[in-house]
């Protein structure tokens, strides 16, 4: 009952990151209307509750957030971006391992920072709904390893030319892979066994 009966309330602001809101809370202030991010909570109870509002542009935020390598974090974007920044070697996980893992249904894109040398073993392995994969241009990345995007959603990825190694089983069973490209100049030396099974 927070905003109950509040005749003369004509419009609140609900932030997107607000995910709940009691279904009393604006009871009986038939007058209010909400201002909510489009695909947010508070659009979705909006709707569902029958209060007026209007929609404004959702803006990315940070949901998560964490280390993936000594020198390396990352961030999942509420719009489903993944971003690996920092330097150096990103970590080796197991196939259910990586910090980001319980949200991986939520991962629609990855984008790997320019300082990054080596996409660590299974770290994106599982998230089928992962569709595309960005390296910055110029990107210091030597290494994919071993299933680092398995079973994913990827339709086609470009390798950066500084790449030398891609492990085995780095994209093992992306049944919706149909294009792989090498960048102009590519380093690429060794392909590992079963590598685009």
């Amino acid at each position: 009952y927070a905003f109950k009966n509040v005749p003369n309330l004509k419009t609140v602001y609900i932030p997107q990151t607000v995910i709940t809101i009691a279904s009393s809370a604006f009871i009986e202030s038939a007058s209010v209307e909400l201002s909510v991010a489009e695909g947010s909570y508070g659009y979705d109870y909006a709707v569902a509750n029958g209060i007026k509002y209007t929609v404004r542009e959702t803006v990315p935020f940070v949901k998560y957030t964490g280390a993936c390598g000594e020198n390396a974090k990352w961030e999942l974007y509420n719009n489903g971006v993944l971003k690996i920044t920092g330097t150096g070697a990103m970590t080796d996980y197991t196939a259910a391992g990586a910090p980001w893992y319980e949200y991986r249904n939520e991962i629609t894109k990855v984008e790997i920072g320019a300082g990054i040398t080596t996409v660590g073993s299974f770290s994106f392995y599982g998230c089928l709904n992962l569709k595309e994969v960005v390296f910055a241009e110029d990107c210091a990345l030597t290494t994919i390893n071993k299933s680092a995007f398995g079973l994913t959603g990827i339709t086609e990825i470009t390798i950066p030319a500084a790449v030398t190694t891609i492990a085995d089983y780095a994209f093992y069973n992306n049944a919706s892979l149909e294009n792989v490209m090498f960048a102009e100049n590519s380093k690429l030396t060794s392909i590992g066994k079963y590598a685009f099974k």
